[in-house]
């Protein structure tokens, strides 16, 4: 049973106006892509304050987490905040239980998460917006949205090998990415899928969120 909100994920993506504030403090840089640069891009936005920051690499997603007293989740944290852990399904087998979104398993509509196929909005949109999308434990936008950097590194047959509790991420040159973005289809969304980029990578589709040890 891996590790999950137990631990303090964020029940939402981090925003312009909290990133912002860490930049102010001088703590944190400004994202590598700001809407002066590409109007996909929500930092320096007058009307997206409110919306996930995007154009983020993943050292700057990591320094924030650090810098609030938190840190990225592993992808088996996410994917248990996405999915719900097997305490949930008492009497199931688990694997088998899983729901493949956060909500269940109902083909995505755009009452349920921000993404391209069904509810094409060519936007980020406010974090929590669509509570009948979230997660068994309450948290927004695991589908859809942007899509979020997580601690991991790639390694694509990982779980083949890998410990079954709270497994720390596998090797290599790339930073592993969870939860499809606004700018995905329905199979990107979906709750187990994973995908990667070099860390330098910042996207107009990309953001993140923390989590919290205790």
């Amino acid at each position: 049973d891996i590790q999950g909100p137990a631990e303090g994920e964020d029940v939402h993506e981090v925003t312009v106006e909290e990133y912002t504030q860490c930049v102010s403090d001088g703590v944190c840089t400004k994202p590598s892509i700001t809407n002066v640069d590409d109007p996909a891009y929500n930092y320096f936005h007058p009307f997206k304050t409110t919306h996930p920051v995007n154009g983020v690499t993943w050292a700057q997603a990591d320094g924030y987490c650090s810098a609030i007293g938190k840190r990225l989740p592993t992808a088996a944290e996410w994917e248990k905040a996405a999915r719900g852990g097997c305490e949930l399904f008492a009497g199931q087998q688990c694997a088998a239980a899983m729901p493949a979104y956060p909500w269940g398993n109902a083909v995505p509509n755009c009452d349920l998460a921000n993404f391209e196929d069904g509810c094409t909005t060519n936007s980020t949109g406010v974090p929590g917006a669509r509570p009948a999308g979230n997660s068994p434990y309450s948290v927004s936008d695991m589908a859809g949205n942007v899509a979020e950097w997580v601690a991991d590194l790639y390694d694509a047959t990982y779980y083949a090998t890998s410990p079954v509790e709270n497994p720390p991420g596998g090797t290599g040159p790339n930073h592993e990415i969870r939860g499809g973005g606004y700018y995905h289809g329905v199979i990107a969304v979906g709750s187990s899928r994973r995908s990667a980029a070099a860390p330098d990578t910042a996207a107009h589709n990309l953001g993140f969120r923390c989590a919290k040890s205790f």
